[in-house]
């Protein structure tokens, strides 16, 4: 606007411009100024909303306390779901090649036995890494009173499918190796992180140290990296885990080849071979072993080598969060 009313004064452009810098005085000063005023303006705003809605809190503070209750479920309620949706339906699955992890199944609605992931591993041509987890309550002893310990038993395979292995960051001392599922030896245990930091004061020493699990000797001959778990409630784990012990594999009685426990069997896809192909695979050798092993699987009637038997391939992550996470 000056400059403008310099030039209808006759003025050039360069005194025009002279003119209205003479009149403007420093910008950058009235810049500060300006900015100074706003903001001074809006904290003095804010601190007299603050005082007042504080002055409103303390005339009724057994209102404002159940407000700030409420408040802070809602908040607290909606941040847990989101974070447990978030981990179930967005996160991967922390395990190696988590989208080729597979967990077979029956459908009679159990899982198959020890021995039936034996077979499993031995016939499959779809499937590799085959492991068996069982989970058992046990009493560990030595230091007063025993005390109870939610334990996994599982198949050397188990820590190397799920991508555990010695040189993992965390790791203290060696994963199972296939020796260690072998009948007539001192078992080996291996303690999840936080049983290992609550209950063995975070002693690197505690590996190679031996613990009494009901009753008998066990040799310590690892400690998982932190934040490692395979315990989830969807797979009938109903609490975490606080040591994995080598299962015993020995024998070979058929009688012992009852699926009655509901553990369960993981294992990955070969390379190039897709779901289907192992859905197709694990439906014929049900009925192949129905077919070798007569005495076992005995039909409803008695009739040997009339049962039915039909494992299911699923991906893993369905088995743990359901089908319900594609709709």
């Amino acid at each position: 606007m000056r400059l403008r009313k310099a030039r209808e004064r006759g003025l050039n452009e360069a005194e025009a411009q002279q003119e209205a810098n003479r009149r403007m005085g420093n910008l950058p000063l009235a810049k500060e100024e300006m900015r100074d005023t706003r903001v001074l303006g809006w904290l003095a705003s804010s601190l007299g909303d603050l005082r007042h809605g504080v002055m409103l809190l303390r005339r009724d503070a057994g209102t404002s306390a159940l407000c700030v209750l409420v408040l802070a479920l809602g908040i607290g309620g909606n941040a847990v779901i989101f974070t447990l949706l978030k981990a179930a339906y967005l996160d991967p699955l922390p395990f190696r090649d988590a989208g080729r992890l597979v967990a077979v199944t029956r459908d009679d609605g159990w899982n198959p036995s020890v021995r039936e992931s034996w077979e499993i591993r031995a016939r499959s041509r779809t499937l590799e890494q085959v492991a068996f987890a069982g989970y058992r309550d046990m009493q560990l002893s030595g230091a007063g009173q025993p005390v109870r310990v939610y334990t996994a038993h599982v198949t050397a395979s188990f820590f190397p499918l799920l991508g555990v292995s010695p040189a993992a960051a965390g790791m203290l001392g060696r994963t199972f190796l296939e020796e260690d599922n072998q009948p007539g030896r001192v078992p080996a245990v291996i303690l999840s992180n936080a049983f290992w930091r609550s209950q063995m004061n975070s002693d690197r020493g505690a590996v190679g140290r031996t613990l009494r699990l009901d009753g008998q000797p066990a040799l310590v001959v690892g400690v998982l990296p932190p934040g490692f778990h395979f315990d989830y409630p969807t797979l009938h784990i109903q609490e975490p885990v606080e040591i994995y012990f080598a299962l015993p594999m020995g024998g070979s009685a058929p009688e012992q080849w009852t699926g009655i426990v509901r553990d369960i069997v993981i294992a990955r896809l070969r390379e190039g071979v897709n779901l289907a192909q192992a859905e197709s695979e694990m439906r014929d050798l049900g009925p192949a072993l129905v077919r070798d092993y007569p005495a076992i699987y005995r039909s409803r009637a008695g009739q040997p080598g009339k049962g039915h038997l039909m494992f299911q391939t699923l991906p893993l992550r369905d088995a743990i969060v359901g089908t319900q996470r594609s709709l």
